[in-house]
């Protein structure tokens, strides 16, 4: 069984209160090491603080409570959450959901718990250097997912896609406004939506375009 069908299968069930870490780890299949939520996110060794973990990733992710001990719950991987809530399991729609209704802050998320890797991102296509000269403008096309709100940097001469992290959309759009490669809103050639749509996670694409400002 998956760590998703784990979570999800203890949604609404009676659990031991106060035992976030124990049940976050379990649904992931990692044994005991640290005794907190904190511990072990201190000692969790790729952290990504103030993250938000990225589309297929089913890792663990922290919050700042009221708690000493603070607190740890399960992404699945499509932006919700499930996390132990008082003495039962509870799924938010997002993490910024839960912060809101638990009145809590967001810290972040790691690639391991317990001292055991739990994700491993994929390798990452570096954007091409791209050239200009005055006859012609070279354009950068930036779709954004419809419910991920994953961002993509598409070349419209071949609908080549590059996934884009949070610095690598801001490179790009300071790049535009310093004269170098344009972003720009418009409709993507045919052939490039089509190339689009065959990458995997692009299915929920709404079909916008997010351009320079």
């Amino acid at each position: 069984m998956s760590a998703q069908a784990r979570a999800l299968a203890a949604i609404g069930t009676r659990i031991t209160p106060s035992r976030c870490l124990q049940y976050t780890r379990g649904w992931v299949g990692i044994g005991p090491k640290y005794p907190t939520a904190l511990a072990a996110w201190n000692h969790a060794t790729v952290k990504h603080p103030d993250e938000f973990p990225p589309v297929g990733a089913v890792v663990p992710v922290w919050f700042d409570s009221d708690d000493p001990a603070e607190h740890v719950a399960l992404h699945l991987g499509d932006g919700s959450v499930v996390t132990v809530n008082g003495a039962t399991v509870t799924r938010y729609e997002s993490i910024k959901a839960m912060c809101k209704a638990w009145g809590i802050t967001y810290l972040g998320w790691a690639e391991d718990l317990n001292g055991v890797t739990v994700y491993t991102p994929p390798a990452v296509v570096p954007i091409p250097a791209t050239t200009t000269t005055e006859e012609e403008d070279v354009f950068i096309w930036i779709a954004k997912g419809a419910t991920t709100g994953q961002h993509y940097c598409i070349n419209p001469l071949d609908g080549t896609r590059y996934w884009l992290n949070d610095d690598r959309l801001s490179n790009l759009r300071e790049f535009s406004r310093a004269g170098g490669t344009k972003i720009v809103e418009r409709e993507i050639l045919d052939e490039a939506m089509e190339s689009f749509r065959k990458l995997p996670g692009s299915e929920d694409w709404d079909g916008s375009i997010v351009g320079a400002a």
